[in-house]
């Protein structure tokens, strides 16, 4: 899988990471992963940091394309407390 940030945010800055990720076993998401809760994930993140002083909404924009070459894009907002 190959994560192409297509729309970088106005009030911070974002990058693509390899990482490790836990699954969650509680809370509103464990329910989509099913037996996979807990596992060990290795893919991509995004990593996103906003600006000194920024407070309030930003957005990025992401395409995610497998080897099949199939694309999916993905707007994420960002709330900056």
């Amino acid at each position: 899988m190959n994560v192409i940030l297509t729309n970088t945010p106005l009030n911070g800055v974002a990058a693509v990471k390899a990482g490790l990720s836990v699954l969650p076993e509680t809370g509103p998401r464990a329910k989509s992963v099913g037996n996979c809760a807990g596992a060990i994930m290795i893919g991509k993140h995004i990593m996103y940091r906003s600006n000194p002083g920024f407070h309030g909404f930003d957005r990025v924009s992401y395409d995610a394309v497998n080897a099949n070459g199939t694309r999916v894009s993905t707007i994420v907002t960002i709330a900056v407390r």
